[in-house]
């Protein structure tokens, strides 16, 4: 299992959270997701309203409900990349955090490979 690395940076059009590593499973993970939350909570208060992009492409997601968490957590202003490796999990969770999510959160998702990672997403 790869650890978890996060960082934050800030790109001319957002302020970027990266996480890389292997997402625990079940409450493996809580600790991690717990710390992604924590992130993800910094760079709202940074940001100021301002796009955030919490790019997950790197990170292995098999099930925790936990990372479930940061769309709640997430205006209107947070995109996230998620990967598309791990689709049918990231869709699982999806479905159980919103049933609609499709419409809730579909515009500010997007699915990108971890080996083959598109242009930046901000």
């Amino acid at each position: 299992m790869t650890p978890l690395s996060i960082e934050t940076r800030e790109t001319a059009s957002a302020l970027v959270v990266r996480v890389t590593g292997d997402l625990g499973v079940g409450s493996g993970g809580n600790a991690s997701a717990r710390s992604i939350c924590e992130h993800l909570q910094r760079a709202l208060d940074q940001a100021d309203g301002s796009r955030i992009v919490l790019d997950l492409s790197g990170m292995h997601y098999a099930w925790n409900d936990a990372i479930g968490a940061v769309f709640h957590m997430s205006p209107d202003n947070v995109a996230f990349v998620l990967n598309r490796d791990c689709a049918e999990a990231w869709n699982g969770l999806l479905s159980f955090v919103n049933p609609g999510w499709p419409q809730a959160y579909g515009a500010r998702i997007r699915f990108e490979s971890a080996s083959t990672p598109g242009p930046d997403p901000a």
